[in-house]
């Protein structure tokens, strides 16, 4: 709680409203002075006049100056501004102690088992991978050669059909394209 007290107080606004029909240059020194003591976050200055220079709020030397009419607009953009910085100091908060927590975890003995049993069950994975890969191309090719013998035998038969019963027998057209094509193989 005293900390929550400490923020609010730091948070407060120093506010000076006045109602004159000119603006003086002299009240933001005055304001920055005051504040010395108060130290607030925000210093605002609303009056029925402004500068000369402006007739809408603006910041000048770290101080706003707000007209009459728009201190409610100036109060949302503040009251806005002072939640999201809020919010940051609640997020900072403990940012060191949570730096020196990591810092400790990453250079830990528990982060390096860790991050080897990753490695190793990646490497587990990526040999078992390789593996299989390595077998099934040399399934492939044995059932390439399976494929290639029984087209070659086939194509053998029909000749040896062919050459017996000369062209009584109807002409295979897949064969003699297979044929085509283990020549094709066979020459390459």
């Amino acid at each position: 709680n005293s900390q929550k007290l400490k923020r609010k107080r730091v948070w407060e606004n120093l506010l000076q409203s006045k109602r004159t029909k000119v603006f003086d240059e002299k009240w933001i020194q005055k304001l920055k002075d005051d504040n010395l003591d108060v130290k607030a976050e925000i210093l605002v200055i609303v009056n029925k006049a402004m500068p000369s220079d402006t007739k809408s709020f603006h910041i000048r030397d770290g101080v706003w100056i707000c007209p009459l009419n728009e201190i409610n607009l100036l109060s949302m953009v503040l009251r806005y501004t002072l939640i999201r910085v809020e919010e940051v100091m609640v997020v900072n908060q403990g940012r060191e102690t949570k730096k020196e927590l990591l810092y400790n975890y990453l250079t830990s003995q528990e982060f390096r088992n860790q991050f080897e049993a990753i490695l190793e069950e990646f490497k587990a994975l990526h040999d078992g991978y390789l593996k299989e890969k390595l077998a099934m191309e040399r399934i492939w090719k044995e059932r390439e050669k399976q494929l290639q013998k029984v087209l070659l035998n086939a194509v053998h038969l029909s000749g040896s059909l062919n050459g017996i019963a000369g062209s009584s027998i109807p002409e295979v057209k897949m064969l003699e394209f297979q044929n085509l094509s283990l020549e094709d193989e066979a020459n390459k």
